[in-house]
């Protein structure tokens, strides 16, 4: 509830020579803090202002970091999804930085490879279009062929290369559509309408480079995502591991 003071109360105010009561202007709290000590100062730092200054500084700290990330941070030119392979993370760091040369990326600009086992992280993977590059075994390759995540020789341009090879080295599959899907919603062995054999992926079996970097697999098939964003250099890579006139740098590092 407001309070309300009578004339006469306010001239008694006015006359009140009483700390509280003192109008404050900037001069006088200027005249004030000039008359402090550096101890009253110090303390009167603390009560008013360090909290807000502390507060200020990790605000600006974290924007700084943000921004920093942002400018620093290498981007994914290329990610290749390797299923059920057993290199060891030298192998893979040396493997990262001789495809990113190879490519001419840019500073800042990397190859990623990524040893997957979960499926449901793969397929999420290749859905969104993470992975441009899966290699896997030909039972888990028929896998990814079969549902449609692969680019295939017999519909896109993408993958108009894979004619140039040999038809040892071609991998075809049968896919199963959304529509075969909806129209087995109790099946669990679907099987696909569409007869026609697919060319989705290059067998890598005779790959040089693959063995030299201590592939275990004994039947590796690569394929290009649907969902990549980077097919051009897809394409420069499986050629690349196709290509056994040129030799790897990298070696396979044993634990």
């Amino acid at each position: 509830m407001a309070v309300h003071f009578s004339e006469e109360e306010k001239k008694k105010l006015e006359k009140n020579e009483a700390e509280i009561y003192k109008k404050r202007s900037k001069e006088s709290v200027k005249q004030e803090w000039e008359n402090f000590t550096w101890k009253e100062k110090l303390q009167n730092f603390q009560y008013y202002y360090l909290k807000p200054c502390l507060i200020a500084l990790i605000i600006v700290a974290m924007v700084g970091l943000q921004v920093y990330d942002y400018f620093t941070k290498d981007t994914v030119a290329l990610f290749i999804t390797i299923q059920n392979e057993v290199l060891t993370d030298e192998t893979i760091e040396n493997l990262e930085k001789e495809l990113s040369e190879y490519l001419h990326f840019r500073k800042g600009e990397v190859v990623r490879i990524n040893q997957a086992t979960d499926n449901y992280q793969i397929q999420t993977y290749l859905y969104s279009g993470t992975t441009d590059i899966i290699i896997a075994s030909e039972s888990d390759f028929s896998e990814w062929a079969e549902s449609d995540y692969l680019f295939n020789q017999n519909v896109h341009e993408e993958v108009s290369f894979y004619a140039d090879y040999s038809e040892e080295y071609r991998f075809y599959s049968k896919i199963i559509t959304g529509e075969d899907v909806r129209q087995n919603t109790t099946d669990t062995d679907i099987q696909p309408s569409d007869q026609t054999n697919y060319y989705c992926g290059i067998s890598l079996k005779d790959s040089e480079k693959y063995k030299q970097i201590g592939g275990m697999i004994s039947d590796p098939v690569a394929g290009i995502s649907c969902a990549s964003k980077h097919t051009e250099e897809a394409k420069m890579i499986l050629q690349y591991f196709m290509d056994n006139s040129q030799k790897l740098e990298t070696k396979a590092v044993v634990k």
